[in-house]
C-alpha cells in the first residue's frame, strides 16, 4: 500500500523565500520557476490576523516559528516538517525532523 500524505506551507514562508532566492540570484525567472515548483508540490495555507495575533502569545519565542505552530494548529496539520527542532520544542504541534518523518512513513 502506497503512503499518501499532502505537504502545506504558510504563505508567508513564500514570500520570505522569493525574498531570499532575489537577493542571492538575482534572477527573476528562476525565483519563479522554484516558486511554481513549490506551489506544485505544496498546499499553502493563509495566515490571517487572528493567527499572526495567537502566535504573539505562543510558547515559541520566534514570532515566525510561532506563526507556523498556530497556522498548523488551526489548520488541524499532523505534523511540523523542519531541520529546526529546537525552536518547536513547545509547540503545539508534533515537530518532526524530514528523516524522523520520512521513517515514520516507512520511506527510508
Amino acid at each position: 500500500m502506497k503512503n499518501i500524505f499532502k505537504g502545506y506551507i504558510c504563505t508567508h514562508e513564500i514570500t520570505t523565500l522569493a525574498y531570499f532566492l532575489m537577493k542571492n540570484h538575482n534572477d527573476s525567472s528562476k525565483v519563479k520557476y522554484v516558486l511554481g515548483e513549490l506551489f506544485d508540490l505544496f498546499n499553502t495555507i493563509p495566515v490571517t490576523e487572528n493567527i499572526l495575533r495567537e502566535a504573539l502569545n505562543s510558547k515559541i519565542n520566534d514570532y515566525e516559528d510561532a506563526v507556523i505552530e498556530i497556522s498548523s494548529l488551526k489548520n488541524e496539520m499532523d505534523y511540523i516538517i523542519t531541520r529546526n527542532l529546537k525552536d518547536f520544542k513547545h509547540s503545539n504541534v508534533k515537530s518532526l525532523s524530514p528523516s524522523e518523518f520520512l521513517a515514520l512513513q516507512n520511506l527510508q
